[in-house]
């Protein structure tokens, strides 16, 4: 089997399963390794092949498991599915004015701030 095709069976596995557990749609995880394990060849590509991939149905199982326990709220999830379809054509139509250089420095701060944000929100969890 082609190695490509390993590591991205591999990176399907482990993000869906990741992804899914933590409720962070995988596009955290799938973003650094497309370029980590060279799977795409730029930053560019990772964004359109990740946009691709979070289509609806990817994720159907998993609101499945979620709504068995009822824990997936409708209304809520409903809102942000048409403004994140709509607004999603906005950012990649403004991607191709910046260098990947700096959409990466950007990436990197989103994800800094994300980071802090969750280890504040566990440090002050009940438990």
């Amino acid at each position: 089997m082609n190695e490509l095709l390993i590591k991205t069976i591999l990176v399907g596995i482990f993000t869906g399963i990741i992804g899914s557990f933590f409720g962070i749609l995988g596009s955290s995880i799938l973003l650094p390794s497309l370029l980590f394990f060279g799977i795409v060849k730029d930053y560019d590509t990772a964004i359109g092949t990740i946009l691709l991939i979070l289509m609806l149905p990817t994720t159907l199982l998993g609101v499945y498991e979620y709504n068995k326990r009822k824990q997936v709220n409708y209304e809520v999830g409903i809102i942000l599915f048409i403004t994140y379809f709509f607004s999603s054509y906005i950012g990649s139509y403004f991607n191709k004015f910046f260098h990947q250089k700096i959409l990466l420095y950007g990436c990197a701060t989103l994800y800094l701030f994300i980071t802090m944000f969750f280890y504040y929100y566990a440090y002050n969890a009940k438990e």
